[in-house]
């Protein structure tokens, strides 16, 4: 997995960050680095933004790309020795400012970033200000060698009314606002940046989301935004081991996200009883005592011939009484009906086959149950499984999965 710091060191940019100053003493690059992820609509919005040579006051909702557009910013300048510096309230400390800057006097321009402006304290509010307003940063003299960035959550006369925000920013700051949206409100961008997150964390160049989960994520609201969507997208490409990620595993790994399919009022009633088709499949004659004598003969057959075509009037004979009362009998001791029954052992075993041997090829496998036909088979299947035959092999472990059905 990536870290940040090897991602910074691969863009190769002057990056200088507040409590661990690292350098890279590389001219700014023209192309978009790895660690910065804007779609296409906003890095033309920033490109305008920048060009007004003005300091800038970024808001938007915790998790926007608040820090990837302070970067594009700084991205825009040309001059080749620019440098670019993040400010965090939670490592903040006074020197860090004087120290930062007597690094930087001598280039002719950079790029100050105070992320979360709003959640720094009234004292570093008001030390940061002051600090800046000494060293000719902010007041009269113009910003021709630095560009000064606030990031808050609301906007600056919200925060300031909210008695989270310095009143000395406005006052002594020529400023353009600028506002980005959540993700919500920007369902194009969703699917930009969820190419791009599956391009930079895909274990392979074969692993692929299935267009379900894919179309899912696409109209998620994404409450944490830009930053959830990443996590979410590296989590799930991570964590998977298959080569196309389906709607049970994606659930699995990210069950707040992605739902699946609800079931059915009919669905909802087909529920495999394991108790009773483990013991219809090892034909136990002690445990089928339990029943009235009819059922139990019935119940034997069926566990040894489950395989083969079967019928109730069939079932009827081997307990010899009449198949209307054996339907009765069924329903009265089990709840169940003859087709009921018949279709669970049937899945039971498919569902055992499956575990044992996951390279089975389904098209023998449906012979092998009792099935005469593919399309009713694979129906059963899923209505007692809530999966598809293919889809239940892929949640085998080991994952070992034939292209071929």
């Amino acid at each position: 997995m990536k870290t940040a710091g090897n991602i910074l060191k691969k863009s190769k940019i002057n990056v200088f960050r507040t409590g661990q100053v690292n350098r890279w003493e590389i001219p700014v690059a023209t192309a978009l680095p790895e660690f910065i992820s804007l779609s296409a609509s906003l890095r033309n919005q920033i490109q305008k933004i920048a060009a007004l040579k003005k300091s800038i006051i970024l808001y938007g909702e915790p998790g926007t790309e608040l820090s990837d557009v302070a970067a594009y910013i700084f991205m825009q300048t040309q001059e080749p020795q620019a440098g670019y510096i993040e400010f965090h309230h939670a490592t903040y400390q006074p020197a860090m400012l004087d120290d930062v800057i007597r690094k930087l006097n001598r280039q002719q321009n950079f790029t100050l970033f105070f992320q979360n402006f709003d959640e720094f304290s009234a004292d570093q509010q008001q030390d940061i200000m002051n600090r800046l307003k000494m060293l000719r940063f902010i007041g009269r003299t113009p910003l021709h060698f630095a560009r000064l960035i606030f990031g808050l959550r609301h906007t600056l006369a919200q925060s300031q009314q909210s008695g989270r925000l310095s009143v000395m920013l406005g006052r002594h700051l020529d400023y353009h606002q600028v506002y980005i949206s959540p993700l919500r409100e920007r369902p194009q961008d969703v699917v930009e940046l969820l190419h791009i997150a599956c391009r930079e964390f895909r274990q392979s160049g074969s692993q692929q989301i299935h267009p379900d989960v894919l179309q899912q994520l696409q109209h998620y609201d994404w409450p944490g935004n830009a930053q959830q969507l990443r996590r979410s997208i590296a989590r799930l490409l991570m964590l998977s081991d298959n080569r196309e990620i389906g709607l049970n595993q994606a659930h699995g790994i990210l069950p707040e996200i992605i739902r699946l399919p609800a079931v059915s009022a009919s669905a909802s009633l087909a529920v495999t009883d394991p108790v009773l088709c483990d013991t219809l499949l090892k034909c136990d004659e002690q445990a089928l005592r339990q029943f009235h004598p009819s059922v139990s003969k019935a119940l034997l057959f069926l566990g040894e011939n489950f395989q083969r075509e079967l019928t109730l009037s069939a079932l009827a004979e081997k307990a010899h009484i009449s198949p209307s009362h054996l339907s009765y009998l069924l329903k009265h001791s089990l709840k169940l009906s003859f087709k009921q029954i018949l279709n669970q052992i049937r899945i039971f075993y498919a569902c055992q086959q499956l575990k044992c041997r996951p390279l089975s090829r389904i098209t023998n496998l449906y012979l092998d149950c009792g099935y005469g036909d593919l399309s009713h088979f694979e129906k059963m299947f899923k209505r007692y499984t809530g999966l598809t035959p293919v889809e239940f092999r892929k949640t085998l472990k080991p994952v070992i999965v034939r292209e071929d059905t």
